[in-house]
């Protein structure tokens, strides 16, 4: 969402884990910037200051609030990658990939010990990290919360569903919301079609490939230039770049007609491209690195997404773990409140959540029955 609300010139807060920062960082977006400006109030309740933080925001202001199916919104979090310090972001010509790849993405892992939460990380996803978000330390539960607490804020809250920010739907959902909310309307169609989430193998991205030139011989106009680099990231996380350094993206020439993402690029300076495009033995085993880099990231993606739970999974989890089922339902008749009031129809398309609610009273009916 960030990531399209910025491609149409929006400018936001960063987002941090402490209240005071966020602070800060809003107050300075706020006076300085000239553009149209954003106040992101995402992510779980930081603290006990965050109520002080929603109270200082003082301008009535229409709200934007993204919903999504509560037990499709489980599912990034159980298959949710470790941050891990091992992924690195610059590289060069004989740096082995294969076993890079294969071995750098990391997952969460949940386990309870003596009524104690225990967190690692491990190479598979883990059905008990829905332990942290239900009877854990971290409360992602707050919708309702923030509501209440930013009411006297709030000109008019507008709700959309996940299902519309899909790459399908996203570029003229983005219309309409300019429309609504007065900021420019998006005119790259194609930035919005390309895949945006990182919780897979494109967390790999971005990187930098930097080719020594007195690693190879015989090349021709290369000034006093000591190497050639190239940004292989998103078109999404590399739009900003490309914009101020006056990249070009080599992306075509490099995968030609196959490519394994829609949304890759591989930027370089005019200068750099002159160099690699007069030494056509050096272009070519940048190209087949580049091309064979990206494959086995192709490759992977595949052997990861294999691993990865689905709602049919999390709800079976939930009718083995009934208490932890009612603990959820109790959480969401709370947190969901306001949507079912005023948005009926986006709860009811809920498929999942739905057959939540169907489970939870069949596994209600079936406690009353044992307790006759």
């Amino acid at each position: 969402m960030d990531k399209f609300l910025r491609g149409c010139g929006i400018s936001m807060n960063a987002r941090v884990n402490n209240n005071y920062n966020r602070y800060l960082d809003s107050y300075k977006l706020l006076i300085n910037s000239k553009n149209y400006n954003v106040l992101v109030l995402s992510g779980h309740k930081i603290s006990s200051d965050t109520d002080k933080l929603f109270f200082l925001i003082i301008k009535k202001v229409p709200y934007l609030c993204i919903v999504r199916d509560p037990i499709s919104l489980l599912k990034p979090l159980v298959n949710h990658h470790q941050s891990n310090p091992n992924i690195i972001r610059r590289i060069t010509l004989n740096f082995d990939y294969e076993n890079y790849i294969k071995n750098v993405i990391l997952y969460h892992q949940t386990s309870k010990k003596n009524n104690t939460i225990e967190y690692g990380f491990g190479k598979k996803p883990d059905l008990n990290n829905l332990l942290r978000y239900i009877i854990g330390d971290v409360n992602m539960n707050i919708l309702n919360w923030r509501i209440k607490t930013l009411k006297h804020s709030i000109t008019k809250l507008y709700y959309i569903d996940m299902n519309d920010i899909t790459r399908e739907y996203a570029f003229n959902t983005f219309k309409k919301l300019s429309q609504i909310f007065k900021f420019s309307q998006p005119e790259d169609e194609l930035f919005f079609r390309a895949k945006v989430c990182r919780n897979d193998i494109l967390v790999l991205l971005p990187f930098v490939l930097e080719i020594y030139l007195k690693d190879h011989e015989n090349l021709v106009n290369i000034q006093d230039r000591d190497s050639v680099k190239i940004l292989i990231s998103t078109r999404q996380l590399a739009k900003e770049t490309y914009k101020e350094k006056r990249c070009i993206d080599i992306a075509d020439m490099i995968f030609q007609e196959r490519v394994y993402f829609d949304n890759i690029v591989c930027l370089c300076t005019q200068c750099d491209f002159d160099i690699l495009n007069k030494n056509v033995k050096l272009f070519h085993e940048v190209q087949k690195y580049i091309h064979n880099f990206i494959y086995h990231m192709y490759c992977q993606e595949k052997i990861e997404k294999a691993k990865f739970f689905d709602e049919e999974d999390i709800l079976e989890y939930f009718k083995k773990n009934k208490d932890l089922a009612f603990k959820l339902k109790n959480i969401l008749d709370e947190d969901y409140d306001h949507i079912k009031q005023y948005r009926p129809d986006i709860v009811a398309s809920w498929k999942y959540y739905q057959e939540f609610e169907k489970m939870c009273q069949e596994l209600d009916s079936d406690i009353s029955i044992n307790e006759l």
